[in-house]
């Protein structure tokens, strides 16, 4: 099974359609996420109250795979710090670099360290939310993989890398 946790825009609405289609029709089961701000552009954000609608969607089912975009990378990270789930695999797409606080940094770089053989990421040489070299100086001393693409977008909808990756 494998969780796709999207950016926070409703703008990524339709990279979370495009992916999770991709998935399916690679013969993937997918558990796609929904921001609660995407139906009700009143509710806050509110990491705990979404990890919470996760864990009802997953209900239990073992998660092999996550692939995160954003800031879902940061709840994606929360989750793993958790130890509510244990994939074999794991993407992220587009680290926020430049939106997370400096707390959120630790905790991302914490998380990463644990997953580190585990984690892919995905990320634009210029993205406005933090370059290629912003993430690199974010991951200093820690190993990582990352795939760069060549663009100055925040957008990350890349199935065929991203199945590529997951079939390696």
């Amino acid at each position: 099974m494998i969780l796709y946790l999207p950016g926070f825009s409703l703008k990524n609405k339709d990279e979370l359609k495009s992916i999770s289609a991709a998935l399916i029709s690679d013969g993937n089961e997918v558990i796609s996420h929904e921001w609660r701000h995407w139906a009700d552009g009143t509710a806050p954000w509110d990491v705990p109250i979404e990890i919470s609608l996760i864990k009802e969607k997953m209900n239990n089912q073992q998660i092999d795979l996550v692939i995160a975009k954003s800031l879902g990378t940061y709840v994606a990270a929360n989750i793993l710090w958790e130890k509510l789930i244990d994939p074999g695999k794991i993407i992220f797409l587009g680290v926020p670099v430049c939106d997370l606080s400096e707390d959120e940094k630790e905790l991302m770089q914490l998380v990463i360290r644990r997953v580190k053989d585990k984690i892919t990421f995905v990320h634009n040489s210029l993205d406005p939310k933090g370059t290629i070299e912003d993430l690199n100086f974010m991951l200093l001393n820690i190993d990582h993989d990352i795939r760069i693409k060549e663009s100055d977008t925040h957008q990350y909808d890349y199935p065929e890398d991203i199945l590529s990756i997951i079939n390696e």
